[in-house]
């Protein structure tokens, strides 16, 4: 357990507080999971930095994160819900990571920031990037150059713009040795050569400026080292340079001084202080100095930049760049965003250090978020879902590896399109993550779509009702119109037949009848013809068609189930009608009384009679004393309907017929309380096999609201069909 003793008290340098039997609890679990001692080096790598426990509970895991079930009572009772959360999104990203091909480095980077969900991630990903880079040389070639080629061209830009370069130039100089061996070995031979040439150069310039700092009594300290050799191998290419010689900015001498602030602003007067003094003692070279303090990097570096001469007296012709920074901009220099991030016990989530926030912060982050020409942020993040600058975005995965990028709430045809407008014409139907869904399933994050083709082109109309790209939609109505008229109508025919049917109505007859009227205007033959011909070629969309075709309320009368048959059945008190509940002639709060003869219910076709002292009776259409009266004192009557009181609720039934599958009940419950709709009851129908047919008797404020349900209950896997059961059925 000495491994683990050590381990503990690193993290109690980082949190004195820190909870160390759950520490010791993790590594227990995770010993008796591998049946081996656990691997602590991406927990030791996240430890540099100043993690939460969240974070460093969840680093733990990450050797062995594909084998954790984080849904598992094991998992639950051994660490908080915010381990939890990380622990889905770091499991999530891991797989995608090790699977996705780099075809468009940008498109990537933008989904891996998307998907992270909570910063934490991303930099637990960085720190096991960085742990796997330094053993590439234990993987095989073709393994080890396709890691290498996937870190220099996804984690090392995320890292350069969260401006962590500890982190970047590792990533870069692990993985440069296998991208470009040639190139590194010349380099490193020199930086060898120039080692032994110039063992003292670092350690002179270093004792004069430190002496230099004594004599004006500055308080700081000097800090110097060689650049990366990925930096020099970038310098050296950049200027047309063979040898590192000709480069006069291999080493970088930094002063370090203490922050100081004005209240919660940092002040920065004492560095422009050192600056001056530098120039007067020593000879500045022209067009070198730069000032990233009142202009940082747009990854939000600060630092004052300047090179001079004549600063050491054995080596009095070589240029010397120092750079003046704060502690505070030297820790961001090495840990970039990740120093701005502290954990509140109380509100269990990370937040932005506010109190002593920069601009330089600001434009971190704003950075970040121009990973693929994305609005950037004005503000800071704040909360756990602190990535939401790609919350427009989807991003989604060909069974090869290849990332698409698509607008939230894209289709899997979006999907098809974007890979190819072929692919798209093509679709018959699809798998998700292994899993069979419909055409019209809405993509999430990280899915794998696999799409499975018909043999000719044949994309249909209805798709235009789901599709939410322009391009999609574009090449659909494309095929769609240069196909010849016959079809057309005939697809027109089938597509509002189906949706008839799915409605509980009834379908076209050979005259079409149904659409003499249509939008308040009485059409002959002919136009109704063109009408069903512009429904096929999708100049009109079904849903809009609908709408004109009838007005809610015909449509609600049709499916609406009687409240006394729902009472029946659940045995439950009855409730008298009430005057406000019955329209006469289409008004509402005229003076009634229910006729005691029939005794009218809700439900109930009704009809008014006005009495001779002037009051309305509502009686059943088919009761006795209402057929035999005078005929000029009959009046319509009708039940009120959803328009009449914004809480009014109906009930509806839809039949769901599925292919039965564990857990498929439960997605459909989901879907429904999704919607904030109410499940009056759910009644078992048949059973063959695994068929399944059930009737849900639910609430809805209006038929909109049932519509948009079985959209998505149709897009549930497993579900074949879904339809409403009119009411005359009931």
């Amino acid at each position: 357990m000495a491994k683990l003793k050590n381990f503990i008290d690193k993290v109690k340098r980082t949190d004195s507080s820190v909870d160390v039997l759950k520490l010791e609890a993790v590594y227990d679990f995770i010993m008796n999971l591998s049946d081996s001692e656990p691997d602590l080096s991406v927990a030791e790598e996240v430890l540099r930095l100043k993690p939460d426990l969240s974070s460093v509970v969840v680093a733990m895991f990450y050797p062995v994160i594909e084998k954790i079930d984080y849904e598992s009572k094991k998992v639950i009772d051994l660490v908080d819900p915010d381990s939890i959360k990380l622990l889905s999104y770091v499991k999530r990203l891991k797989g995608i990571s090790y699977n996705v091909e780099v075809t468009d480095p940008e498109t990537i980077r933008a989904m891996f920031i998307a998907m992270a969900k909570d910063l934490r991630v991303i930099l637990i990903m960085l720190c096991s990037m960085v742990v796997i880079s330094s053993k590439l040389g234990e993987l095989d070639k073709t393994e080890c150059d396709k890691f290498a080629f996937r870190a220099m061209n996804i984690f090392v830009p995320i890292a350069a713009r969260l401006g962590i370069y500890e982190i970047k130039h590792r990533l870069e100089d692990n993985s440069f040795k296998y991208i470009n061996p040639e190139q590194c070995n010349i380099i490193s031979d020199q930086l060898k050569k120039f080692g032994q040439k110039k063992a003292g150069y670092i350690k002179e310039i270093k004792d004069v400026l430190t002496e230099f700092l004594k004599e004006n009594n500055i308080d700081g300290f000097v800090d110097g080292r060689i650049k990366s050799t990925y930096s020099i191998y970038r310098k050296m290419k950049l200027k047309n340079k063979l040898s590192i010689d000709d480069l006069f900015d291999i080493v970088a001498m930094r002063i370090v001084l203490p922050t100081q602030y004005s209240g919660d602003i940092e002040t920065v007067e004492h560095l422009y202080r050192v600056l001056g003094l530098i120039h007067g003692k020593w000879t500045p070279m022209q067009n070198r100095f730069k000032d990233y303090i009142a202009v940082p990097k747009p990854n939000g570096y600060q630092s004052l930049h300047t090179t001079v001469l004549g600063i050491a007296p054995d080596f009095s012709e070589q240029p010397v760049e120092i750079q003046i920074r704060s502690e505070r901009m030297h820790r961001e220099a090495e840990l970039g965003i990740a120093t701005h991030w502290i954990y509140e016990e109380k509100g269990s989530h990370y937040r932005v250090d506010s109190a002593k926030s920069n601009p330089a912060q600001k434009n971190r982050l704003a950075w970040l978020t121009g990973l693929k020409d994305v609005k950037a942020f004005e503000g800071i993040f704040d909360g756990t879902d602190i990535i939401d600058a790609f919350e427009d975005r989807i991003f989604a995965l060909t069974p090869k590896g290849d990332v698409k990028d698509l607008p939230v709430g894209s289709t899997v045809i979006d999907f098809a399109y974007a890979i190819h407008t072929d692919i798209g014409h093509r679709a018959s139907m699809a798998k998700t993550n292994g899993v069979s869904v419909p055409l019209s399933y809405e993509i999430k994050n990280g899915d794998v779509i696999e799409i499975v083709l018909k043999p000719k082109p044949a994309p249909k109309v209805e798709w235009l009702g789901f599709v939410k790209t322009d391009g999609a939609r574009s090449r659909i109505k494309s095929w769609v119109k240069g196909q010849h008229n016959d079809y057309n109508f005939k697809n027109g025919r089938e597509i509002i037949n189906k949706y008839l049917e799915r409605s509980g109505m009834s379908t076209l007859d050979d005259g079409f009848s149904m659409l003499k009227v249509y939008d308040g205007r009485l059409l002959s033959l002919a136009q109704r013809k063109k009408l069903v011909e512009d429904v096929g070629n999708g100049a009109i969309l079904i849903k809009n068609f609908i709408k004109k075709l009838f007005p809610q309320n015909a449509v609600l009368k049709n499916v609406i189930v009687s409240k006394i048959s729902i009472a029946k059945k659940l045995k439950s008190i009855k409730k008298p009608a009430s005057d406000n509940q019955v329209f006469i002639g289409g008004e509402s709060g005229l003076p009634i009384k229910f006729a005691k003869c029939c005794s009218p219910k809700r439900g109930d076709e009704i009809a008014g009679y006005v009495t001779t002292y002037g009051h309305i009776t509502v009686h059943k259409i088919n009761c006795k004393f209402w057929k035999n009266s005078i005929s000029k004192r009959k009046v319509d009557a009708s039940w009120s309907l959803p328009d009449a009181s914004k809480d009014k609720k109906y009930t509806v039934k839809i039949v769901v017929e599925v292919k039965n599958r564990i857990g498929l009940l439960r997605d459909i419950a989901a879907a429904i309380a999704g919607m904030n709709i109410n499940i009056v009851d759910v009644v078992f129908v048949e059973r063959k096999e695994d068929f399944v047919k059930r009737v849900f008797i639910l609430e809805f404020s209006d038929y909109s609201q049932v519509d948009a349900l079985m959209d998505k209950l149709e897009n549930i896997s497993d579900v074949m069909k879904v339809y409403v059961q009119p009411s005359s059925k009931m």
